[in-house]
């Protein structure tokens, strides 16, 4: 509950995020009616954890994002149920073929192919493109997934045999997507982020696997 309240209101302080104490006491009242009581999640909660899950350049440390990313995650599917909207995997499910899940795949690939392609002091520094992009995509998904894939090349590049895994996940994710789906530019929905995530860990976990 403290994290959900945290991430939701609070800011970075340094290597923690951390917000207001009288915040953190009034929101943690109005989660704990939700666990006891049965009452549906506040939606000013899951919009503000949404918010700050969609903005990673307000984050200097990447450890905390993720954590709100997570977080968002979590509520952003507990609201989908309550919601009547049905359930959503906890994990990368490739029958999905909701067009903000499948745009949040593309940003997550992006994201890694490029991260793979720094060396090991870049990493510390720089800032991919699906990063630096991540609120235009979000407002014009169609139109800044261009920009960002025009971006990608060089990186897929550098990655020599590496690139052809990306080319062959970006192939499959926007073979789901009608053309006309594909290019609609509306903002997405919150499920992009599901979809981000589901992929980040889908990629991790399937190069764990071809380390062993």
């Amino acid at each position: 509950v403290y994290d959900i309240i945290r991430f939701a209101y609070g800011t970075e302080q340094g290597a923690f995020v951390d917000c207001d104490k009288k915040l953190m006491c009034d929101n943690i009242l109005r989660l704990l009616n939700c666990i006891t009581n049965g009452a549906k999640l506040p939606s000013d909660i899951v919009q503000a954890l949404y918010q700050k899950a969609s903005n990673p350049l307000a984050y200097d440390n990447s450890y905390n994002h993720r954590k709100v990313l997570e977080t968002a995650c979590g509520m952003i599917r507990k609201q989908q149920i309550e919601n009547g909207k049905g359930d959503v995997s906890m994990a990368y499910d490739p029958n999905i073929t909701d067009r903000s899940y499948l745009y949040g795949c593309l940003l997550a690939i992006a994201d890694k192919a490029e991260s793979e392609a720094y060396d090991e002091q870049e990493r510390n520094v720089r800032v991919t493109n699906a990063r630096r992009y991540w609120n235009a995509f979000l407002q014009r998904p169609y139109m800044t997934w261009g920009i960002i894939e025009e971006r990608l090349r060089p990186y897929l590049n550098k990655l020599g045999k590496s690139q052809v895994k990306y080319s062959k996940w970006i192939n499959e994710i926007t073979s789901k997507m009608s053309e006309e789906m594909f290019a609609n530019n509306n903002r997405l929905d919150p499920l992009y982020l599901l979809g981000y995530h589901h992929f980040n860990e889908y990629m991790y976990n399937r190069n764990i696997n071809e380390e062993e």
